[in-house]
C-alpha cells in the first residue's frame, strides 16, 4: 500500500489565470483567496482551492487492517492508490457519518495526495486571508497547528442536508485548514513510515 501518494498529477480544478483563486499580493495589494468549503459534523472547514485537485462522489473504499481509526481506507483514483482520511476522526470531533450527501475532497499538498471525507460540500467562498483570526482549540491542542485560522464571512447558511443554497443569510465561521502542515504532521508521517511510503 502507498498511502498519501507522492506522485504528482495535474490539477483539474479551473483557476483564474490572474491567480485570484490562490490568493497572493499584486503591487502591494493582497488578493482574495477562494476556499473550497465543506462540512464535517456541525463544523464548516475551508481549504484553499490551490490545494484541491477535485471533489468527487463517494466511491468504493477498501478497508486496511492495522491503520489508525482516522484512516477510512484506500481507493483507486484513475490508477493512483490514494488514502482516504476521516478528518473528523483525525481532529477528534467525531467520525464522519456517510450519507448520500457525502463527498470526497482530493487534496494535493506537501508532495502528497489524500482524500478527505466531507459530510457535504458547501459553496466555494472568496475570502480575505488578511482577516484570519487565531484558530480555536478543536479536539486536542496540537490540532491548532493544523489550522491556518478562523475567518468570518457573510453568506447563506445552508440547512443541514441541503445543497440548493437555501437557508438564512448569516455570518459564517470557517475553519481554514493548513493542508501542508496537516500532511506533514507527525501522525501522518508516522502513518506513512509504517505503511511504506516514507523512508
Amino acid at each position: 500500500m502507498v498511502p498519501l501518494s507522492s506522485s504528482p498529477k495535474k490539477m483539474n480544478v479551473s483557476r483564474a489565470a490572474s491567480g485570484l483563486d490562490a490568493g497572493g499580493v499584486v503591487e502591494g495589494r493582497r488578493l482574495p483567496a477562494r476556499l473550497v468549503c465543506f462540512w464535517v459534523g456541525r463544523q464548516l472547514f475551508g481549504i484553499n482551492i490551490s490545494q484541491v485537485s477535485e471533489v468527487i462522489a463517494l466511491r468504493p473504499i477498501t478497508r486496511v487492517p492495522s491503520v489508525p481509526s482516522w484512516v477510512s481506507g484506500i481507493m483507486n483514483l484513475r490508477g493512483e492508490v490514494v488514502s482516504v482520511l476521516d478528518l473528523g476522526g483525525f481532529l477528534g470531533i467525531g467520525a464522519t457519518a456517510l450519507s448520500s450527501w457525502s463527498r470526497m475532497v482530493i487534496v494535493r499538498a506537501a508532495g502528497r495526495t489524500g482524500g478527505i471525507l466531507a459530510d457535504r460540500i458547501d459553496e466555494a467562498r472568496m475570502v480575505d486571508l488578511a482577516q484570519l483570526q487565531p484558530p480555536p482549540t478543536i479536539g486536542s491542542p496540537e490540532n491548532q497547528e493544523l489550522l491556518a485560522g478562523l475567518i468570518t464571512t457573510t453568506g447563506m447558511q445552508s440547512s443541514e442536508g441541503s445543497d440548493d443554497g437555501g437557508g438564512d443569510a448569516a455570518s459564517v465561521l470557517i475553519l481554514v485548514l493548513d493542508m501542508e502542515r496537516l500532511f506533514e504532521s507527525e501522525r501522518i508521517r508516522q502513518f506513512a513510515r509504517d505503511h511504506g511510503s516514507e523512508a
